[in-house]
């Protein structure tokens, strides 16, 4: 290769491109003469070039004597004690992100005295303790250090402070622990200071200290978002008069938030979201002029939100507020005149629980390209006007779930482009209305919980991009469309508890992403189709309970490995339970492949009848591994393969035919809370391992055929209900009146010796007798008295008298079936 000119090349860049990355496998160890030989090189970027043979590497670049700048971010190099540079002292600019160094490497770069600019995120494949940053406090020229994503354990070098020419420094995502040096603080040109997503703690007023002057004038970005400070904001904080970004997101921050907040002026971005903020919201918050972006969700504020709180608002775009929607709190009302304009124009609106309502509020229409609008559970009482249709269709997110929202939806368009509709939990009527086929990019659709009739349109087969469709608890009817099975990329089908008949549509079976399919309470009479196990491999929640499914549980179920909730509760299934429930991995071991089954969505839900409950699971889903195939005509005996599913939390097998003994291997069911099998005709002794399941809180083996003494010990103590084991004449022992044989006999206690009674004793007894009728006729007059006058007690008295019928009824009505 004839290099001729290249010799006073002073600037090189082999890195990405629009054109996609340079694979240079040889480029280093095949042309390592004309390479070494560019002696003017001052800049040398090989970003994103994938070298796959770079032993001499660092030995070629050695040979660049002039070189001031040298990137090689994300070259996939693993750097492990690399050769002194010796010749490239000279270096001010060195990017190592994204490759895997080690801690000699972090020493070696400690020797590059004239380094100004230090770029080395990303290099997870160690883990390094905090100490080996002492020798970078050497470096007095370093004006920028990125260290983010490099698992830095322990606490942040004090000496960091002595880095008097820092002007950005950047340690978020480590391991780092404690409190913020007061060093940093001395810090007299720092702009940027992220922290952020560490393990920190203390409080800002310590942590951050007196700011000096040249700080507060220069510090533009603070972010210490996602750590475990405490206690109220510093006032302190108030003084940094220039900062335009600050982020204090999901700490343990408390308090209220100072009036002086109006100081910051130059804020552009505030996000105080995730923490403990109390009190009222001050109105110095309009007074920032330059605000674009507003979270302070998920706090404790309260009070009222007036015009005068977004007064001088006029380049906000992204508006987050809300009281405390985990808790769905309504303690912030926006109270705002029906005809106001306000001065921005929002992209993004997000107010959940916050009070708007009860009308629809007027200035979201001069809202012209709103994004992202969530309003739910925002106290609306009206139906959806007119002009919501004009904000609509430029919305890709819309929730306005929780509401008392009434009416149909009659918007009509030929085409559209939302993303996700959120609208469950209100009163709109009236049919699913097609129109919502024309929304090209639908990707969630969730009208859960309204009083919508008809029946599925089958054009919902065109929304190809479809991925979550919900429902449920509404009053639709008819069979479930064949359509639905072209949904390629549905992971979640909610239809529970609606008035769909016939059976399942085998087009379901083309749902290979299905995660979630719950058909549960509604007229289904089918058999459970074998395809679901064949084909719908990634099923994890499966509930098909209280329809009329018949026929036996198909053993190609056990296929699904990751299922975590299998419910077929009251159907009329029969048959015996098969044998390989064991292959349910995600029950057995609580994983798949080592790994957590299921991130769960906030989105997804799923109710569960444990423990005698009604409970609903969502974000805790991923914890949830039940089976539920109570109500049935189930034969056979309970299989001891399904005493290996040790992460199950809740079995219920009640209100079948099974016969047999329970398997003596039930104590491996370690996780199990709620175990019920009740109404069966089980026999023989209650396993002693049963005592040894600590997390069990609910029993039920009652109206079997068990024998033997109950065991004792452990868990069971507490489990001192006699119901639990009613229905069982074979069973003695605590709790049970019953004793069982061989128990030690009460001892004999010695009567007392007979004492003649004196004339003054007689005398008392007499009249405490004389006494005693007449005080219980006032004293039962005085009862009659109450009921008749109060009626709120008489009404609790005879209901009290009711429930207690009931229950004797009942009781003697099973003793009859049995």
């Amino acid at each position: 290769m004839h290099l001729g000119n290249l010799s006073r090349l002073e600037y090189l860049h082999l890195g990405y491109s629009s054109e996609g990355r340079f694979y240079a496998n040889n480029l280093i160890t095949n042309t390592l003469d004309w390479f070494a030989s560019l002696s003017s090189l001052k800049s040398l970027d090989m970003s994103m070039v994938f070298i796959q043979r770079s032993e001499n590497l660092f030995g070629t670049i050695n040979k660049l004597v002039s070189l001031s700048s040298l990137n090689l971010h994300e070259c996939q190099l693993k750097i492990t004690n690399p050769p002194s540079l010796v010749n490239s002292t000279s270096l001010i600019s060195l990017d190592l992100g994204e490759n895997a160094c080690d801690a000699m490497t972090l020493l070696w770069l400690s020797n590059l005295t004239r380094l100004e600019n230090l770029n080395l995120p990303h290099n997870l494949a160690y883990s390094f303790n905090s100490s080996l940053l002492i020798p970078f406090c050497k470096l007095f020229n370093l004006v920028s250090m990125d260290l983010t994503w490099n698992n830095f354990q322990g606490l942040i070098p004090h000496c960091l402070g002595n880095l008097t020419s820092l002007t950005s420094l950047n340690l978020a995502s480590n391991r780092f622990e404690g409190s913020i040096p007061n060093s940093i603080s001395g810090l007299c040109r720092l702009q940027t200071l992220d922290l952020s997503d560490n393990d920190l703690s203390g409080s800002l007023t310590d942590s951050l200290g007196a700011p000096s002057e040249c700080l507060s004038y220069n510090l533009q970005m603070l972010s210490l978002g996602l750590n475990h400070f405490t206690g109220q904001l510093p006032n302190q904080l108030y003084m940094y008069k220039n900062l335009n970004r600050l982020s204090l997101y999901s700490n343990s921050l408390s308090g209220p938030i100072a009036d002086s907040l109006g100081n910051l002026s130059m804020l552009s971005f505030l996000d105080i979201g995730s923490n403990n903020f109390s009190g009222s919201i001050p109105t110095s918050l309009g007074q920032l002029s330059n605000l674009d972006t507003l979270y302070i969700t998920y706090n404790s504020f309260q009070g009222v939100l007036s015009e005068s709180h977004f007064s001088k608002l006029t380049n906000l775009r992204v508006l987050g507020l809300n009281a405390n929607s985990l808790l769905h709190v309504n303690s912030l009302l926006l109270d705002v005149r029906s005809n106001w304009v306000p001065p921005f124009q929002l992209k993004e609106i997000y107010m959940p629980s916050i009070r708007v309502g009860p009308l629809f509020p007027q200035w979201l229409r001069t809202q012209i390209k709103v994004y992202a609008l969530d309003m739910s559970n925002a106290s609306i009482s009206d139906a959806i006007p007119d002009w919501f249709g004009n904000l609509f269709w430029t919305c890709e997110y819309i929730d306005l779930s929780k509401n008392d929202i009434r009416g149909e939806l009659l918007m009509s368009v030929e085409f559209g482009y939302t993303i996700e509709i959120i609208l469950s939990s209100n009163h709109l009527t009236g049919e699913i209305l097609k129109w919502l086929c024309n929304l090209k990019y639908l990707v969630m659709l969730d009208i859960f919980s309204n009083k919508l009739f008809g029946e599925i349109p089958s054009c919902f087969g065109k929304l190809q991009e479809l991925g979550y469709l919900n429902l449920g608890n509404n009053h639709l009817f008819g069979h479930i469309p064949s359509s639905l099975g072209s949904l390629s990329n549905l992971y979640s089908l909610h239809l529970q508890n609606n008035k769909f008949e016939g059976g399942l549509p085998s087009s379901l079976q083309n749902l290979r992403r299905l995660i979630t399919l719950d058909l549960s309470e509604n007229g289904l009479m089918d058999v459970i189709p074998s395809w679901i196990g064949e084909n719908l491999a990634s099923l994890r929640f499966l509930n098909f309970q209280k329809n009329k499914f018949f026929g036996d549980i198909p053993f190609q179920l056990c296929y699904l490995k990751a299922l975590q909730v299998l419910n077929l509760a009251n159907n009329n299934i029969s048959g015996p339970i098969p044998r390989y429930f064991n292959n349910f991995t995600a029950m057995a071991n609580g994983s798949i492949d080592g790994s957590d089954a299921f991130d769960a969505d906030d989105e997804e839900n799923i109710q569960e009848d444990i423990k005698g409950l009604e409970l609903e699971y969502t974000t805790n889903l991923r914890f949830l591994k039940s089976i539920d195939l109570s109500g049935n005509h189930i034969t056979g005996e309970i299989p001891l393969e399904v005493m290996s599913l040790c992460a199950l939390s809740n079995l219920n097998l009640s209100r079948n035919n099974l016969s047999g003994t329970i398997p003596q291997t039930i104590g491996n069911m370690s996780k199990i809370e709620s175990l019920d099998l009740s109404m069966n005709v089980l026999s023989g002794p209650i396993p002693q391992s049963l005592s040894s399941l600590n997390f069990l809180s609910y029993l039920n083996l009652s109206f079997n055929k068990l024998n033997g003494r109950i065991p004792t010990g452990h868990q069971l103590q507490t489990l001192d209900d006699p119901s639990i084991y009613i229905g069982n004449e074979g069973l003695c022992g605590v709790p049970l009146l019953k004793s069982c044989l061989g128990d030690d006999k009460p001892s004999f206690v010695k009567q007392p010796t007979e004492t003649k009674l004196t004339n003054d004793d007689h005398e008392f007894l007499m009249w405490f007798y004389v006494g005693l009728g007449p005080g219980f006729f006032v004293g039962f007059i005085g009862v009659l008295c109450t009921l008749l006058f109060k009626t709120s007690w008489r009404y609790a008295y005879f209901k009290c008298l009711e429930i207690t019928l009931n229950k004797v009824l009942r009781g003697i009505s099973i003793k009859r079936k049995r």
